[in-house]
């Protein structure tokens, strides 16, 4: 079997996939299956990582390729029960999960999973991503609290910001700054976020007046594929260990329009969700309400995820990090004031 890996460091789980998928087979009844042709690391499990994701050439159905996410079990029940129980329940597709499989000492899971295919969206997807936000949206407010999801509530924001500011403190006392480019980036996250905190009840007013629902949390091209129907074109989401019952806010965000980087290329859809096409599609989850009203809920959509992006980007600089781990958070400095404007924090 050929194993091949995007990344020399020392990958984690990179020799438990193959054991793990054979474990479920056994354990789950599952047809026979050949041992995977190729094992790729999508996403390797580093130390510094929760999660690695790995592609299996030719074992899942007609030879097709399956996912395997190596995760915490809080987050593989999650993302389990959106596939299986709450998705199917409002007519949205979804990958099919092949299963679930925790690791001896309880540490770790693996979730299978249809592989999705590489399909991401384009700017030019922008209303496609839209029409198929508005549908969950809408449909899965039902079952809010009947299926048991996370609650993504303000409060849940709020303790990323407060862990997002502790980290903060830590990087600028104990390890001071890398460079003068990524202490200003630092500096103004620290601003921002003392900001966000003096103000954060008007964030929560907002979200208190949100409709409820079934919310994605990192709604955005990576964890988006475009796939084809026997009618048309669609779209399916993975990665859904964000996802939980809240204020549709976060799945909303409006980000500033940046020159694409490679401007010979098509450009990859940023995240924006158009909010004349999401409304059209709400099937009247926002009947009766006022386009400024959604703007304001988008605004604060913004904040939301660029509170949760940074907190993320702060772990993984303080965990030893990447040049790209700053270059993201360099452009939430960025992006951070613009939202706050928005909102009138």
């Amino acid at each position: 079997m050929l194993v091949k890996s995007r990344s020399r460091k020392i990958d984690v789980a990179l020799a438990l996939v193959t054991r793990a998928w054979n474990d479920l087979c056994r354990t789950n009844g599952l047809e026979a299956r050949a041992l995977p042709t190729v094992v790729t690391a999508l996403k390797p499990h580093r130390d510094a990582r929760k999660s690695g994701v790995y592609r299996l050439a030719g074992v899942g159905e007609g030879g097709a390729s399956v996912i395997a996410k190596r995760c915490v079990p809080e987050t593989a029940r999650l993302e389990r029960d959106v596939y299986e129980r709450v998705l199917p329940a409002i007519g949205m597709p979804a990958l099919r999960c092949y299963g679930c499989l925790g690791e001896a000492d309880g540490e770790f899971s693996w979730l299978f999973l249809q592989d999705a295919g590489d399909g991401k969206l384009l700017d030019s997807d922008q209303d496609l991503a839209a029409a198929w936000l508005a549908r969950p949206h809408a449909d899965a407010a039902t079952l809010v609290d009947v299926v048991p999801l996370p609650q993504r509530g303000a409060e849940h924001y709020r303790e990323h910001l407060e862990f997002a500011m502790m980290i903060l403190d830590e990087l600028r006392t104990h390890r001071g700054a890398a460079g003068d480019q990524d202490a200003v980036a630092l500096r103004a996250l620290k601003q921002g976020m003392r900001t966000l905190e003096t103000s954060w009840s008007a964030i929560a007013t907002t979200c208190a007046s949100s409709p409820r629902s079934l919310v994605h949390g990192d709604f955005v091209a990576k964890n988006i594929r475009r796939i084809a129907t026997p009618t048309s074109d669609g779209i399916v989401a993975l990665d859904w260990e964000t996802a939980g019952w809240g204020p549709i806010a976060a799945d909303l965000p409006q980000w500033i329009p940046r020159p694409p980087r490679k401007p010979h290329k098509p450009q990859r859809w940023s995240g924006t969700v158009g909010l004349d096409v999401y409304a059209a599609h709400a099937r009247g989850a926002w009947d009766g309400r006022r386009r400024q009203d959604l703007e304001r809920l988008a605004a604060v959509g913004t904040i939301l995820r660029c509170v949760t992006g940074i907190r993320w980007g702060l772990e993984q600089v303080r965990a030893g990090g990447t040049v790209k781990s700053m270059e993201r958070l360099r452009w939430f400095a960025e992006e951070l004031p613009h939202a706050i404007a928005a909102v009138g924090c």
